[in-house]
């Protein structure tokens, strides 16, 4: 995720802040140990960091890039495979679920709004109003207009081996 001047990566040593600012030389700024990080989305102060360990959401306090700080960590729900936010709410994809948190009621615990049941999902993009989500062989469009109460929009078979989704 890149915003102002910075990148934040996940991976597997957790949270890294790097100033991007002069794109010849990036420079490491600070960085939080979250194991098995996988994904990352900024709004601002906060990173809202995926994992598919027992600590799948970190809430990340980034106002200072050299000492960045959880504030908050949920143990639920279990084995996230991916993170998208948009508007005030977070998305956070599992094995059989889609899980909406409101970070615009409190971006530090954002309260879970809703869940919604799906087959077995890779990866998750939201944009707009609208969820795109993969599986091993389908893929997904869900309605978030309402985000207390998704609907599936329509959706397709893959064939095996496709793409997930990428954001561009």
């Amino acid at each position: 995720f890149v915003a102002g001047g910075r990148a934040y990566m996940a991976g597997r040593p957790g949270l890294s802040v790097l100033d991007v600012s002069d794109p010849a030389n990036p420079v490491k700024e600070g960085e939080l140990a979250i194991e098995e990080a996988r994904g990352v989305h900024v709004i601002y102060p906060n990173a809202y960091v995926n994992a598919p360990s027992d600590v799948p959401l970190s809430v990340v306090d980034i106002s200072d890039p050299a000492a960045p700080a959880a504030t908050s960590r949920s143990e639920e729900p279990t084995q996230i495979n991916g993170t998208h936010v948009a508007g005030n709410s977070l998305y956070m994809v599992s094995e059989e679920r889609i899980w909406v948190y409101d970070v615009g009621a409190d971006p530090e615990e954002p309260p879970l709004v809703s869940s919604y049941p799906v087959a077995t999902r890779i990866d998750l993009l939201a944009h707009g109003d609208l969820l795109f989500a993969t599986g091993s062989d389908t893929f997904t469009v869900i309605d978030a207009t309402d985000p207390a109460n998704l609907t599936e929009a329509g959706s397709c078979t893959l064939a095996e081996g496709d793409p997930g989704v990428t954001y561009g």
